[in-house]
């Protein structure tokens, strides 16, 4: 192929210190493609699979023991697949080659998870234009680029600033008493209306008028 003028991007090759023969290097090219194939995650969300199929089935859940004996695998095997299982979809999209992650990257990867809760979504979209522009600037073979990733995410997690929706505040009437206000507060898909120092005959109309709104809604 490159006597016709191809080119390869990358060429992995592996050197042993001792002579192997040749159906040694065939075995060992069979599992090194069976660990590709199967990565970490790929093992963990197989077992979910089997512990949901096996729970509907018969109503009782397996135990890491029992997946462990089931799948021929060991108990730190099974706890750490699972584990690699549990991380968001979008935070693996980041890697173009997931059977490269260990052990190490998807603990910083479920750190990151807690560390960010319900910000995590914004997060991963600003990390994917910080990603794609590391990919195509430094030219780094698969290797590399993971654990630069892994880096960037560690990094980027610390310091991550969420956007913050500012409130807004209505005015529904204005009153003399500075004490006495009617306002309404809108901060993203959530909303409240706060009174003060209301009658209380105008709170039971107010409770009155929002009864009846939401008794339409569950008709």
């Amino acid at each position: 192929m490159l006597d016709k003028g191809g080119t390869i991007n990358t060429f992995t090759m592996l050197v042993t210190d001792d002579e192997i023969t040749l159906s040694d290097a065939k075995a060992l090219a069979t599992s090194l493609q069976s660990v590709k194939e199967h990565s970490l995650r790929e093992i963990g969300l197989r077992l979910e699979r089997d512990k949901e199929t096996y729970f509907k089935e018969y109503g009782e859940k397996l135990t890491q023991a029992e997946l462990a004996k089931r799948h021929g695998l060991s108990q730190s095997k099974v706890s750490k697949a699972l584990q690699a299982a549990t991380v968001d979809n979008d935070l693996i999209s980041v890697f173009p080659d997931i059977s490269l992650l260990n052990h190490s990257d998807y603990k910083i990867l479920l750190s990151t998870q807690a560390l960010l809760g319900d910000q995590l979504c914004d997060f991963t979209e600003d990390l994917k234009s910080k990603a794609n522009e590391l990919k195509i600037a430094k030219g780094l073979i698969k290797e590399d680029l993971k654990d630069m990733l892994s880096k960037l995410i560690a990094n980027e997690s610390r310091s991550f600033k969420p956007s913050v929706d500012k409130a807004v505040v209505t005015t529904l009437i204005k009153f003399e008493n500075k004490d006495q206000f009617a306002r309404k507060k809108v901060k993203g898909r959530n909303f409240s209306y706060e009174f003060g120092r209301i009658p209380k005959q105008i709170q039971e109309k107010l409770d009155t008028a929002i009864n009846e709104v939401l008794s339409g809604l569950e008709s």
